[in-house]
Protein backbone atom coordinates (compact mmCIF):
# COMPACT_ATOMS: atom_id res chain seq x y z
CA UNK A 1 0.00 0.00 0.00
CA UNK A 2 1.26 3.68 -1.31
CA UNK A 3 0.05 6.30 0.62
CA UNK A 4 -0.83 9.77 -0.79
CA UNK A 5 1.60 12.19 -0.03
CA UNK A 6 -1.03 14.54 1.12
CA UNK A 7 -2.54 11.78 3.30
CA UNK A 8 1.30 11.44 5.42
CA UNK A 9 1.53 15.31 5.35
CA UNK A 10 -2.19 16.07 6.78
CA UNK A 11 -1.12 13.47 9.57
CA UNK A 12 2.38 14.79 10.35
CA UNK A 13 0.82 17.93 10.10
CA UNK A 14 -1.72 16.95 12.92
CA UNK A 15 -1.60 19.17 16.20
CA UNK A 16 -3.64 17.59 18.43
CA UNK A 17 -0.67 15.11 20.22
CA UNK A 18 -2.62 15.50 23.65
CA UNK A 19 -6.02 14.00 22.57
CA UNK A 20 -5.08 11.00 20.95
CA UNK A 21 -2.21 10.41 23.56
CA UNK A 22 -4.72 10.94 26.75
CA UNK A 23 -6.98 7.79 25.29
CA UNK A 24 -4.04 5.62 26.02
CA UNK A 25 -2.46 7.53 29.04
CA UNK A 26 -4.26 9.88 31.92
CA UNK A 27 -2.25 12.74 31.17
CA UNK A 28 -2.30 16.37 33.65
CA UNK A 29 -1.16 19.58 32.93
CA UNK A 30 2.38 20.92 34.08
CA UNK A 31 3.32 24.01 32.71
CA UNK A 32 3.24 24.21 29.03
CA UNK A 33 3.38 20.68 28.79
CA UNK A 34 1.46 17.38 29.68
CA UNK A 35 2.57 14.66 31.89
CA UNK A 36 1.52 11.25 32.73
CA UNK A 37 3.03 7.61 33.80
CA UNK A 38 4.37 6.50 30.52
CA UNK A 39 2.75 3.33 28.75
CA UNK A 40 6.57 1.68 27.56
CA UNK A 41 7.51 1.48 31.00
CA UNK A 42 6.95 0.21 34.54
CA UNK A 43 7.00 3.51 37.24
CA UNK A 44 5.55 5.22 39.85
CA UNK A 45 6.17 9.02 39.31
CA UNK A 46 5.24 10.94 35.84
CA UNK A 47 8.09 11.47 33.71
CA UNK A 48 6.58 10.49 30.42
CA UNK A 49 6.12 14.32 28.96
CA UNK A 50 4.05 15.56 25.77
CA UNK A 51 4.54 18.86 24.29
CA UNK A 52 1.21 20.42 22.74
CA UNK A 53 3.93 23.24 21.27
CA UNK A 54 6.26 20.67 19.42
CA UNK A 55 3.68 17.86 19.00
CA UNK A 56 6.50 15.28 20.41
CA UNK A 57 6.76 13.37 23.08
CA UNK A 58 9.23 12.35 25.71
CA UNK A 59 9.86 9.92 28.71
CA UNK A 60 12.35 11.30 31.02
CA UNK A 61 12.33 7.71 32.70
CA UNK A 62 12.86 4.87 29.46
CA UNK A 63 14.13 7.86 27.12
CA UNK A 64 11.63 6.98 24.50
CA UNK A 65 10.83 9.94 22.33
CA UNK A 66 9.23 10.80 19.14
CA UNK A 67 6.00 12.40 17.24
CA UNK A 68 2.14 11.07 17.48
CA UNK A 69 2.99 8.68 14.54
CA UNK A 70 6.19 6.84 16.22
CA UNK A 71 4.10 6.86 19.33
CA UNK A 72 1.22 4.71 17.83
CA UNK A 73 3.57 2.93 15.87
CA UNK A 74 4.81 1.82 19.03
CA UNK A 75 2.07 1.42 21.52
CA UNK A 76 -0.23 -0.24 18.55
CA UNK A 77 2.66 -2.13 17.48
CA UNK A 78 2.22 -0.81 13.92
CA UNK A 79 4.16 -0.18 10.69
CA UNK A 80 4.76 3.00 9.99
CA UNK A 81 2.28 3.19 6.76
CA UNK A 82 -0.59 1.40 8.90
CA UNK A 83 -0.09 4.29 11.91
CA UNK A 84 -0.51 6.65 9.36
CA UNK A 85 -3.73 5.18 8.36
CA UNK A 86 -5.11 4.54 11.59
CA UNK A 87 -4.42 8.07 13.11
CA UNK A 88 -5.92 9.38 9.70
CA UNK A 89 -9.21 6.97 10.47
CA UNK A 90 -9.26 8.04 14.41
CA UNK A 91 -9.25 12.00 13.50
CA UNK A 92 -11.40 12.12 10.26
CA UNK A 93 -8.12 12.67 7.67
CA UNK A 94 -8.70 10.92 4.19
CA UNK A 95 -6.74 8.31 2.93
CA UNK A 96 -5.91 8.42 -0.30
CA UNK A 97 -3.23 5.89 -2.38
CA UNK A 98 -0.98 6.72 -5.10
CA UNK A 99 0.78 4.11 -6.55
CA UNK A 100 3.75 6.78 -7.40
CA UNK A 101 4.01 7.60 -4.40
CA UNK A 102 7.47 7.48 -2.09
CA UNK A 103 5.89 6.25 0.72
CA UNK A 104 6.36 2.42 0.71
CA UNK A 105 6.98 0.35 4.32
CA UNK A 106 7.98 -2.91 3.98
CA UNK A 107 7.30 -3.66 7.45
CA UNK A 108 3.64 -2.53 6.92
CA UNK A 109 3.22 -4.25 3.75
CA UNK A 110 4.59 -7.51 5.31
CA UNK A 111 2.15 -7.42 7.98
CA UNK A 112 -0.73 -6.63 6.10
CA UNK A 113 -0.02 -9.43 4.50
CA UNK A 114 0.39 -11.38 7.63
CA UNK A 115 -3.02 -10.12 8.62
CA UNK A 116 -4.34 -11.40 5.24
CA UNK A 117 -3.11 -15.22 5.98
CA UNK A 118 -4.90 -15.10 9.50
CA UNK A 119 -7.87 -13.89 8.42
CA UNK A 120 -7.93 -16.42 5.61
CA UNK A 121 -6.97 -18.97 7.89
CA UNK A 122 -9.69 -18.17 10.73
CA UNK A 123 -12.79 -18.58 7.74
CA UNK A 124 -11.31 -21.54 6.51
CA UNK A 125 -11.30 -23.36 9.93
CA UNK A 126 -15.02 -22.00 10.77
CA UNK A 127 -15.87 -23.21 7.33
CA UNK A 128 -14.27 -26.48 8.67
CA UNK A 129 -16.18 -27.23 12.06
CA UNK A 130 -19.32 -27.23 10.17
CA UNK A 131 -18.31 -29.98 8.64
CA UNK A 132 -16.79 -32.00 11.32
CA UNK A 133 -19.59 -33.22 13.94
CA UNK A 134 -16.74 -34.02 16.42
CA UNK A 135 -15.88 -30.86 16.77
CA UNK A 136 -19.44 -29.38 16.94
CA UNK A 137 -20.27 -32.36 19.62
CA UNK A 138 -17.43 -31.50 21.71
CA UNK A 139 -18.37 -27.75 21.73
CA UNK A 140 -22.15 -28.61 22.80
CA UNK A 141 -20.68 -30.90 25.13
CA UNK A 142 -18.91 -28.12 26.78
CA UNK A 143 -22.41 -26.29 26.34
CA UNK A 144 -21.47 -23.34 23.69
CA UNK A 145 -24.10 -22.61 21.80
CA UNK A 146 -23.67 -21.38 17.95
CA UNK A 147 -24.60 -17.76 18.89
CA UNK A 148 -21.18 -18.05 21.03
CA UNK A 149 -19.06 -20.05 18.36
CA UNK A 150 -20.09 -16.73 15.95
CA UNK A 151 -19.31 -14.13 18.01
CA UNK A 152 -15.70 -15.49 18.67
CA UNK A 153 -15.49 -17.25 14.99
CA UNK A 154 -14.75 -20.66 16.72
CA UNK A 155 -13.14 -23.00 13.90
CA UNK A 156 -11.61 -26.01 13.45
CA UNK A 157 -8.17 -27.47 11.61
CA UNK A 158 -8.66 -31.43 10.88
CA UNK A 159 -5.55 -33.05 9.53
CA UNK A 160 -6.44 -33.13 5.77
CA UNK A 161 -6.31 -29.33 6.00
CA UNK A 162 -2.66 -28.85 3.91
CA UNK A 163 -1.81 -25.24 4.66
CA UNK A 164 1.35 -25.33 3.50
CA UNK A 165 -0.07 -26.24 -0.18
CA UNK A 166 -3.69 -23.85 -0.12
CA UNK A 167 -2.09 -20.59 1.12
CA UNK A 168 0.58 -21.45 -2.00
CA UNK A 169 -2.16 -21.53 -4.31
CA UNK A 170 -3.82 -18.57 -3.19
CA UNK A 171 -0.05 -16.32 -3.62
CA UNK A 172 1.39 -16.43 -0.34
CA UNK A 173 5.09 -18.12 0.17
CA UNK A 174 5.38 -20.84 3.10
CA UNK A 175 8.02 -18.04 4.46
CA UNK A 176 5.38 -15.49 5.00
CA UNK A 177 2.73 -18.93 6.44
CA UNK A 178 5.81 -19.71 9.14
CA UNK A 179 5.89 -15.64 10.02
CA UNK A 180 1.88 -15.55 10.53
CA UNK A 181 2.76 -18.71 12.80
CA UNK A 182 -0.05 -21.23 11.64
CA UNK A 183 3.50 -23.54 10.16
CA UNK A 184 6.24 -23.98 12.13
CA UNK A 185 9.79 -25.40 11.03
CA UNK A 186 10.74 -29.22 11.81
CA UNK A 187 14.12 -30.12 13.00
CA UNK A 188 14.23 -31.45 9.37
CA UNK A 189 13.23 -28.10 7.84
CA UNK A 190 9.61 -29.01 6.60
CA UNK A 191 6.87 -26.72 7.12
CA UNK A 192 3.92 -28.26 9.17
CA UNK A 193 0.69 -26.95 10.10
CA UNK A 194 0.67 -26.08 13.72
CA UNK A 195 -2.74 -27.39 15.19
CA UNK A 196 -3.79 -30.01 13.22
CA UNK A 197 -6.98 -31.55 14.44
CA UNK A 198 -7.73 -29.31 17.31
CA UNK A 199 -10.50 -26.64 17.55
CA UNK A 200 -9.45 -23.66 16.52
CA UNK A 201 -9.88 -20.36 19.30
CA UNK A 202 -9.30 -17.40 17.20
CA UNK A 203 -7.05 -14.35 18.76
CA UNK A 204 -8.27 -10.70 18.04
CA UNK A 205 -6.92 -7.71 18.78
CA UNK A 206 -8.86 -5.15 21.11
CA UNK A 207 -10.18 -3.67 17.64
CA UNK A 208 -11.02 -6.98 16.42
CA UNK A 209 -8.11 -8.01 14.00
CA UNK A 210 -6.63 -11.57 13.85
CA UNK A 211 -3.40 -11.56 15.60
CA UNK A 212 -3.24 -15.23 16.36
CA UNK A 213 -4.72 -18.65 17.22
CA UNK A 214 -4.61 -21.08 19.80
CA UNK A 215 -5.74 -24.85 19.62
CA UNK A 216 -7.29 -27.30 21.79
CA UNK A 217 -7.35 -30.84 21.25
CA UNK A 218 -10.70 -33.13 21.80
CA UNK A 219 -11.36 -36.42 22.69
CA UNK A 220 -9.66 -39.09 24.31
CA UNK A 221 -7.68 -40.46 21.15
CA UNK A 222 -5.97 -37.60 20.66
CA UNK A 223 -2.33 -36.78 21.77
CA UNK A 224 -0.45 -33.78 22.64
CA UNK A 225 -0.68 -30.87 24.44
CA UNK A 226 -4.05 -29.82 25.27
CA UNK A 227 -3.32 -26.64 24.16
CA UNK A 228 -0.83 -25.06 21.24
CA UNK A 229 -0.99 -21.40 20.80
CA UNK A 230 0.32 -18.98 18.34
CA UNK A 231 4.24 -18.24 19.05
CA UNK A 232 5.58 -14.73 19.00
CA UNK A 233 5.09 -12.84 15.44
CA UNK A 234 5.05 -9.39 14.11
CA UNK A 235 1.58 -9.45 14.97
CA UNK A 236 1.11 -11.64 18.06
CA UNK A 237 2.76 -10.19 21.27
CA UNK A 238 1.25 -12.66 24.10
CA UNK A 239 2.21 -10.19 26.98
CA UNK A 240 -0.05 -7.75 25.72
CA UNK A 241 -2.77 -8.89 24.49
CA UNK A 242 -6.17 -10.12 26.73
CA UNK A 243 -8.65 -12.27 25.19
CA UNK A 244 -12.31 -11.58 24.39
CA UNK A 245 -11.52 -7.40 24.61
CA UNK A 246 -12.37 -6.75 21.62
CA UNK A 247 -16.30 -8.32 22.42
CA UNK A 248 -15.92 -7.00 26.27
CA UNK A 249 -15.06 -3.14 25.31
CA UNK A 250 -19.03 -2.16 25.71
CA UNK A 251 -19.89 -4.62 28.76
CA UNK A 252 -16.93 -3.08 30.62
CA UNK A 253 -18.12 0.72 29.85
CA UNK A 254 -21.86 -0.80 30.93
CA UNK A 255 -20.79 -2.38 33.95
CA UNK A 256 -17.64 -0.49 35.14
CA UNK A 257 -15.61 -2.68 35.74
CA UNK A 258 -13.61 -5.92 33.99
CA UNK A 259 -13.69 -9.65 34.76
CA UNK A 260 -10.47 -11.28 34.24
CA UNK A 261 -10.83 -15.06 33.99
CA UNK A 262 -8.08 -17.65 32.98
CA UNK A 263 -9.08 -19.44 29.84
CA UNK A 264 -10.67 -19.32 26.45
CA UNK A 265 -13.83 -21.25 27.57
CA UNK A 266 -13.98 -19.60 30.77
CA UNK A 267 -14.58 -16.09 28.21
CA UNK A 268 -16.79 -17.43 26.10
CA UNK A 269 -19.01 -19.19 29.01
CA UNK A 270 -19.22 -15.78 30.28
CA UNK A 271 -20.35 -13.82 27.49
CA UNK A 272 -23.14 -16.30 26.59
CA UNK A 273 -24.25 -16.40 30.18
CA UNK A 274 -24.69 -11.98 29.52
CA UNK A 275 -21.32 -11.52 31.33
CA UNK A 276 -20.16 -9.49 28.53
CA UNK A 277 -17.37 -7.51 30.61
CA UNK A 278 -15.07 -10.62 30.67
CA UNK A 279 -11.11 -11.20 29.00
CA UNK A 280 -8.59 -13.33 29.88
CA UNK A 281 -4.94 -12.87 30.14
CA UNK A 282 -2.80 -14.69 27.11
CA UNK A 283 -0.10 -16.52 29.34
CA UNK A 284 0.08 -17.91 32.53
CA UNK A 285 -0.26 -14.33 34.79
CA UNK A 286 -1.19 -11.03 34.34
CA UNK A 287 1.58 -8.95 32.70
CA UNK A 288 1.97 -5.13 33.01
CA UNK A 289 1.65 -4.40 29.23
CA UNK A 290 -2.05 -6.11 29.74
CA UNK A 291 -2.35 -4.34 33.01
CA UNK A 292 -1.72 -0.90 31.45
CA UNK A 293 -4.25 -1.88 28.69
CA UNK A 294 -7.36 -2.67 30.86
CA UNK A 295 -6.51 1.10 32.91
CA UNK A 296 -7.03 2.34 29.44
CA UNK A 297 -10.87 0.83 30.09
CA UNK A 298 -11.72 0.76 33.48
CA UNK A 299 -9.88 1.18 37.03
CA UNK A 300 -11.66 -2.19 38.98
CA UNK A 301 -11.11 -5.67 37.66
CA UNK A 302 -12.61 -8.91 39.34
CA UNK A 303 -10.45 -11.77 39.60
CA UNK A 304 -12.37 -14.74 38.93
CA UNK A 305 -9.74 -17.26 39.09
CA UNK A 306 -9.69 -21.29 39.25
CA UNK A 307 -9.22 -22.28 42.88
CA UNK A 308 -6.23 -24.65 42.20
CA UNK A 309 -2.49 -23.30 43.33
CA UNK A 310 -2.32 -22.12 39.93
CA UNK A 311 -5.24 -20.26 40.08
CA UNK A 312 -4.51 -18.55 43.36
CA UNK A 313 -0.82 -17.73 41.66
CA UNK A 314 -2.56 -16.26 39.08
CA UNK A 315 -4.51 -14.01 41.36
CA UNK A 316 -1.71 -13.38 43.22
CA UNK A 317 0.75 -12.03 39.98
CA UNK A 318 -2.86 -10.10 39.01
CA UNK A 319 -3.05 -8.13 42.56
CA UNK A 320 0.15 -7.20 42.09
CA UNK A 321 0.97 -5.89 38.60
CA UNK A 322 -2.91 -4.12 38.93
CA UNK A 323 -1.95 -2.34 42.30
CA UNK A 324 1.14 -1.06 40.49
CA UNK A 325 -1.01 0.84 37.88
CA UNK A 326 -4.08 2.31 40.78
CA UNK A 327 -6.76 -0.63 39.39
CA UNK A 328 -8.64 -2.15 41.96
CA UNK A 329 -8.36 -5.83 42.15
CA UNK A 330 -11.82 -7.94 44.00
CA UNK A 331 -11.67 -11.57 44.15
CA UNK A 332 -14.48 -13.91 43.15
CA UNK A 333 -14.92 -17.02 45.65
CA UNK A 334 -15.96 -19.33 43.35
CA UNK A 335 -14.84 -22.21 45.57
CA UNK A 336 -13.66 -25.61 43.46
CA UNK A 337 -15.34 -24.70 40.04
CA UNK A 338 -13.71 -22.58 37.39
CA UNK A 339 -16.30 -19.96 36.19
CA UNK A 340 -17.81 -22.16 33.11
CA UNK A 341 -18.48 -24.63 35.70
CA UNK A 342 -19.99 -22.02 37.75
CA UNK A 343 -22.05 -20.81 35.36
CA UNK A 344 -23.26 -24.02 33.32
CA UNK A 345 -24.19 -25.88 36.86
CA UNK A 346 -25.70 -22.97 38.58
CA UNK A 347 -26.55 -20.39 35.89
CA UNK A 348 -26.57 -16.92 35.67
CA UNK A 349 -27.66 -16.15 39.15
CA UNK A 350 -25.07 -18.46 40.83
CA UNK A 351 -22.66 -16.42 38.85
CA UNK A 352 -23.89 -13.33 39.74
CA UNK A 353 -23.75 -14.34 43.64
CA UNK A 354 -20.28 -14.98 43.26
CA UNK A 355 -19.68 -11.81 41.60
CA UNK A 356 -21.82 -9.79 44.42
CA UNK A 357 -19.94 -11.64 47.44
CA UNK A 358 -16.85 -10.57 46.10
CA UNK A 359 -14.25 -8.39 48.70
CA UNK A 360 -10.57 -6.75 48.24
CA UNK A 361 -8.16 -9.26 47.65
CA UNK A 362 -6.30 -7.74 50.15
CA UNK A 363 -8.98 -8.83 52.41
CA UNK A 364 -9.07 -11.70 50.95
CA UNK A 365 -5.68 -12.70 51.75
CA UNK A 366 -5.59 -11.94 55.13
CA UNK A 367 -9.13 -14.09 55.65
CA UNK A 368 -6.75 -16.84 54.16
CA UNK A 369 -3.99 -16.25 56.54
CA UNK A 370 -6.18 -16.11 59.34
CA UNK A 371 -7.64 -19.25 58.27
CA UNK A 372 -3.98 -21.21 57.88
CA UNK A 373 -2.29 -19.44 61.38
CA UNK A 374 -3.48 -19.51 64.84
CA UNK A 375 -4.43 -15.60 65.19
CA UNK A 376 -4.75 -16.40 69.47
CA UNK A 377 -1.07 -17.47 69.53
CA UNK A 378 1.51 -13.96 68.95
CA UNK A 379 3.78 -16.14 67.02
CA UNK A 380 1.64 -17.23 64.60
CA UNK A 381 -0.15 -13.33 64.59
CA UNK A 382 3.44 -12.22 63.36
CA UNK A 383 3.44 -14.73 60.81
CA UNK A 384 -0.07 -13.22 59.36
CA UNK A 385 1.28 -9.99 59.64
CA UNK A 386 4.26 -10.71 57.76
CA UNK A 387 1.95 -12.35 54.77
CA UNK A 388 -0.62 -9.89 54.74
CA UNK A 389 2.56 -6.41 54.48
CA UNK A 390 3.49 -6.74 51.05
CA UNK A 391 -0.07 -6.65 49.74
CA UNK A 392 -0.96 -3.30 51.98
CA UNK A 393 2.26 -1.48 50.43
CA UNK A 394 1.05 -2.01 46.85
CA UNK A 395 -2.02 -0.19 47.83
CA UNK A 396 -1.90 3.18 46.00
CA UNK A 397 -4.72 5.18 48.28
CA UNK A 398 -3.30 6.49 51.67
CA UNK A 399 -6.51 6.33 52.92
CA UNK A 400 -7.17 2.99 51.93
CA UNK A 401 -3.78 2.13 52.94
CA UNK A 402 -4.30 3.11 56.19
CA UNK A 403 -7.58 1.70 56.59
CA UNK A 404 -6.25 -1.81 56.33
CA UNK A 405 -3.75 -1.27 58.79
CA UNK A 406 -6.25 -0.08 61.47
CA UNK A 407 -9.10 -2.69 60.33
CA UNK A 408 -6.08 -5.73 60.68
CA UNK A 409 -4.53 -4.38 63.53
CA UNK A 410 -7.88 -4.55 65.09
CA UNK A 411 -8.94 -7.79 64.19
CA UNK A 412 -5.73 -9.10 65.37
CA UNK A 413 -5.21 -7.05 68.44
CA UNK A 414 -2.12 -5.59 68.22
CA UNK A 415 -0.92 -1.94 68.00
CA UNK A 416 -1.38 -0.40 64.69
CA UNK A 417 2.34 0.21 65.07
CA UNK A 418 3.62 -3.53 65.06
CA UNK A 419 1.81 -3.45 61.35
CA UNK A 420 3.87 -0.06 60.69
CA UNK A 421 7.08 -1.31 61.90
CA UNK A 422 6.95 -4.51 59.49
CA UNK A 423 6.21 -2.71 56.64
CA UNK A 424 8.79 -0.34 57.30
CA UNK A 425 11.42 -3.00 57.78
CA UNK A 426 10.35 -4.70 54.25
CA UNK A 427 9.28 -1.76 52.30
CA UNK A 428 10.95 -1.30 48.81
CA UNK A 429 13.78 0.22 48.09
CA UNK A 430 12.03 3.10 45.70
CA UNK A 431 12.72 6.87 46.11
CA UNK A 432 9.76 8.98 47.24
CA UNK A 433 11.48 11.84 45.51
CA UNK A 434 9.33 13.38 42.90
CA UNK A 435 11.06 13.06 39.58
CA UNK A 436 13.70 15.24 38.77
CA UNK A 437 15.87 16.58 35.96
CA UNK A 438 19.50 15.30 36.16
CA UNK A 439 21.21 18.36 34.59
CA UNK A 440 22.61 19.51 37.55
CA UNK A 441 24.52 16.71 37.81
CA UNK A 442 26.15 16.59 34.34
CA UNK A 443 29.66 19.10 33.77
CA UNK A 444 29.41 22.66 32.56
CA UNK A 445 30.65 21.41 29.28
CA UNK A 446 28.20 18.27 28.91
CA UNK A 447 25.35 21.08 29.01
CA UNK A 448 26.91 23.36 26.95
CA UNK A 449 27.04 20.56 24.16
CA UNK A 450 23.57 19.57 24.82
CA UNK A 451 22.41 23.20 24.62
CA UNK A 452 24.58 24.02 21.27
CA UNK A 453 22.46 20.61 19.68
CA UNK A 454 18.96 22.13 21.13
CA UNK A 455 19.34 25.51 20.10
CA UNK A 456 20.50 24.09 16.72
CA UNK A 457 17.31 21.81 16.56
CA UNK A 458 15.05 24.81 17.02
CA UNK A 459 16.62 27.75 14.50
CA UNK A 460 18.26 27.30 11.47
CA UNK A 461 20.08 30.55 11.46
CA UNK A 462 21.13 30.09 15.28
CA UNK A 463 22.48 26.64 14.10
CA UNK A 464 24.43 28.57 11.28
CA UNK A 465 26.30 30.51 14.13
CA UNK A 466 27.08 27.90 16.21
CA UNK A 467 28.39 25.50 13.59
CA UNK A 468 30.51 28.32 12.41
CA UNK A 469 32.65 28.69 15.58
CA UNK A 470 32.06 25.25 16.87
CA UNK A 471 33.39 21.88 14.76
CA UNK A 472 31.87 18.35 14.75
CA UNK A 473 35.40 17.57 16.80
CA UNK A 474 34.68 19.67 19.63
CA UNK A 475 31.91 17.62 20.80
CA UNK A 476 32.92 15.04 23.55
CA UNK A 477 29.45 13.20 23.44
CA UNK A 478 29.33 10.86 20.53
CA UNK A 479 25.65 10.58 20.00
CA UNK A 480 25.62 14.88 20.30
CA UNK A 481 27.87 14.89 17.63
CA UNK A 482 26.41 12.35 15.48
CA UNK A 483 22.95 14.74 16.15
CA UNK A 484 24.95 17.77 14.82
CA UNK A 485 26.60 16.26 11.72
CA UNK A 486 22.93 15.43 10.78
CA UNK A 487 21.50 18.89 11.90
CA UNK A 488 24.60 21.12 10.55
CA UNK A 489 23.48 19.45 6.79
CA UNK A 490 19.67 20.08 7.16
CA UNK A 491 16.90 23.26 7.38
CA UNK A 492 14.73 21.15 9.21
CA UNK A 493 13.49 21.91 12.65
CA UNK A 494 11.03 21.69 15.87
CA UNK A 495 9.61 18.15 16.13
CA UNK A 496 10.87 17.21 12.17
CA UNK A 497 14.49 16.76 13.63
CA UNK A 498 12.98 13.22 14.51
CA UNK A 499 12.28 12.54 11.51
CA UNK A 500 16.29 12.73 10.60
CA UNK A 501 16.95 9.84 12.49
CA UNK A 502 15.41 5.84 12.89
CA UNK A 503 14.55 5.08 16.08
CA UNK A 504 17.38 4.91 19.04
CA UNK A 505 20.06 7.17 21.11
CA UNK A 506 20.60 10.08 18.80
CA UNK A 507 16.35 10.09 18.08
CA UNK A 508 15.59 10.04 21.87
CA UNK A 509 18.55 12.59 22.89
CA UNK A 510 16.23 15.15 20.70
CA UNK A 511 13.27 14.05 21.97
CA UNK A 512 14.30 14.92 25.55
CA UNK A 513 16.23 18.08 24.09
CA UNK A 514 13.18 19.72 22.23
CA UNK A 515 10.89 19.15 25.75
CA UNK A 516 13.65 20.11 28.43
CA UNK A 517 14.68 23.21 26.72
CA UNK A 518 10.70 23.98 26.00
CA UNK A 519 10.29 23.47 29.76
CA UNK A 520 13.31 26.01 30.53
CA UNK A 521 11.45 29.43 29.90
CA UNK A 522 14.55 31.27 31.30
CA UNK A 523 17.22 29.49 28.73
CA UNK A 524 14.62 30.49 25.78
CA UNK A 525 14.11 33.88 26.79
CA UNK A 526 17.98 34.48 27.28
CA UNK A 527 18.79 32.85 24.18
CA UNK A 528 21.39 35.15 22.78
CA UNK A 529 24.06 35.42 25.79
CA UNK A 530 23.17 31.30 26.71
CA UNK A 531 24.67 30.65 23.04
CA UNK A 532 27.17 33.03 23.44
CA UNK A 533 28.43 31.30 26.75
CA UNK A 534 28.05 27.76 25.56
CA UNK A 535 30.54 28.29 22.18
CA UNK A 536 32.99 30.09 25.15
CA UNK A 537 33.03 26.82 27.55
CA UNK A 538 33.23 24.37 24.14
CA UNK A 539 36.33 26.78 22.63
CA UNK A 540 38.24 27.36 26.30
CA UNK A 541 37.72 23.28 27.03
CA UNK A 542 39.66 23.20 22.83
CA UNK A 543 42.35 25.45 24.32
CA UNK A 544 42.50 24.03 27.81
CA UNK A 545 43.41 21.00 25.36
CA UNK A 546 45.77 22.59 23.67
CA UNK A 547 47.46 23.72 26.49
CA UNK A 548 47.82 20.41 28.47
CA UNK A 549 49.48 19.21 24.64
CA UNK A 550 51.90 22.41 24.66
CA UNK A 551 52.70 21.62 28.31
CA UNK A 552 53.86 17.94 27.52
CA UNK A 553 55.71 19.32 24.31
CA UNK A 554 57.58 21.84 26.20
CA UNK A 555 58.61 19.04 29.25
CA UNK A 556 59.75 17.31 25.94
CA UNK A 557 62.09 19.95 24.83
CA UNK A 558 63.51 21.05 27.83
CA UNK A 559 64.81 17.52 28.22
CA UNK A 560 66.29 17.79 24.77
CA UNK A 561 67.75 20.99 24.66
CA UNK A 562 66.04 23.11 22.18
CA UNK A 563 65.22 26.38 23.30
CA UNK A 564 64.08 28.14 20.46
CA UNK A 565 61.39 25.79 20.01
CA UNK A 566 60.54 25.88 23.70
CA UNK A 567 60.28 29.55 23.44
CA UNK A 568 57.66 29.55 20.70
CA UNK A 569 55.91 27.12 22.64
CA UNK A 570 55.72 28.84 25.55
CA UNK A 571 54.45 32.38 23.79
CA UNK A 572 51.45 29.95 22.39
CA UNK A 573 50.77 28.53 25.72
CA UNK A 574 50.84 32.30 27.81
CA UNK A 575 48.22 33.73 24.65
CA UNK A 576 45.99 30.73 25.48
CA UNK A 577 45.78 31.24 29.46
CA UNK A 578 45.48 34.91 28.10
CA UNK A 579 42.28 34.06 26.16
CA UNK A 580 41.39 31.74 28.43
CA UNK A 581 41.25 33.74 31.19
CA UNK A 582 38.80 35.82 29.59
CA UNK A 583 36.27 33.45 28.64
CA UNK A 584 36.44 32.61 31.94
CA UNK A 585 36.04 36.06 33.40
Amino acid sequence: MRLADSTVSQVKAYPEIVSVVSEYVQLRRRGRNHVGLCPFHSEKTPSFTVSPEKHIFHCFGCHESGDLISFVQKIENLGFVEAIVYIAEKVGIEVEEDASSSTYDPESELRKRLRDILVIFKEKCQHYLSGYPEGVSYLRERNVNEQSQREFCLGYAPNSFNVLKEFESLGFTGEECLKAGILFKSDNGDLISRFRNRLIFPVLDYQGRSVGFGGRIFGSAQHGAKYVNSEETPLFYKRNLLYGLNSAKRGIKAHSFLLLVEGYMDVIMCHQFGFNNAVAAMGTSLTIDQAKKIKRFTDVVYLAMDSDEAGQASMERAYEVLSQQGITPYFVQLDTKDPADVLVEGGKEAFQACLESAIPVVEFQFLRLCKRFDKSKIEQVSKIVDGIVDYIKLEQDLIVKRHYIQSFSRKLDINEELVMAKMNKTSYNVSKKKFQYIRNAKTKIELAEEYLVGFSALNVSDRTLIFSEVSMADFKSEDLRVVAQVLKDSQVVGKDVLGLFESGSPQKLVGRLLIEMEEDSTLIKQKDSQIRQCIDVIQSQKKGIRAEELKRKIEALERSGDSDEVSELLLELQEIKMKRGTMDG
